[in-house]
Protein backbone atom coordinates (compact mmCIF):
# COMPACT_ATOMS: atom_id res chain seq x y z
CA UNK A 1 0.00 0.00 0.00
CA UNK A 2 0.96 3.30 -0.81
CA UNK A 3 2.49 5.69 2.12
CA UNK A 4 0.21 8.16 3.50
CA UNK A 5 2.46 9.89 5.71
CA UNK A 6 6.36 11.07 4.93
CA UNK A 7 9.61 9.56 5.76
CA UNK A 8 12.79 8.42 5.56
CA UNK A 9 13.24 4.73 3.29
CA UNK A 10 14.64 2.27 5.70
CA UNK A 11 16.39 0.82 2.52
CA UNK A 12 18.72 3.55 1.24
CA UNK A 13 17.87 6.34 3.87
CA UNK A 14 16.40 8.83 1.01
CA UNK A 15 13.71 10.94 1.94
CA UNK A 16 9.95 9.91 1.01
CA UNK A 17 7.02 11.94 0.40
CA UNK A 18 3.77 11.23 0.89
CA UNK A 19 2.27 8.80 -1.93
CA UNK A 20 5.62 8.18 -3.17
CA UNK A 21 6.41 4.83 -1.59
CA UNK A 22 5.27 1.92 0.65
CA UNK A 23 4.68 1.14 4.39
CA UNK A 24 4.90 -1.80 6.23
CA UNK A 25 4.03 -2.81 9.34
CA UNK A 26 7.30 -2.95 12.06
CA UNK A 27 7.42 -6.33 13.46
CA UNK A 28 9.61 -4.86 16.23
CA UNK A 29 7.54 -2.00 17.45
CA UNK A 30 3.84 -1.29 17.03
CA UNK A 31 4.75 1.57 14.17
CA UNK A 32 5.35 1.35 10.55
CA UNK A 33 8.11 1.93 8.01
CA UNK A 34 8.46 3.82 4.43
CA UNK A 35 10.16 2.65 1.57
CA UNK A 36 10.90 3.75 -1.91
CA UNK A 37 9.00 2.32 -4.72
CA UNK A 38 11.93 1.83 -6.44
CA UNK A 39 13.64 0.18 -3.62
CA UNK A 40 11.31 -2.27 -3.21
CA UNK A 41 12.28 -3.91 -6.89
CA UNK A 42 15.95 -3.64 -5.55
CA UNK A 43 15.12 -5.64 -2.65
CA UNK A 44 13.43 -8.19 -4.14
CA UNK A 45 15.85 -9.05 -6.92
CA UNK A 46 18.42 -8.62 -3.84
CA UNK A 47 16.13 -11.44 -2.21
CA UNK A 48 15.46 -14.04 -5.29
CA UNK A 49 19.63 -13.61 -5.65
CA UNK A 50 20.10 -14.70 -1.86
CA UNK A 51 17.34 -17.39 -2.16
CA UNK A 52 19.10 -18.72 -5.61
CA UNK A 53 15.90 -18.32 -7.48
CA UNK A 54 16.10 -16.92 -10.75
CA UNK A 55 13.19 -14.77 -12.53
Amino acid sequence: MRNHFSGYCYYCTHFVAKGAGHFEKRQDTKGFRVIRAECVFKQREEKQKASGVVA
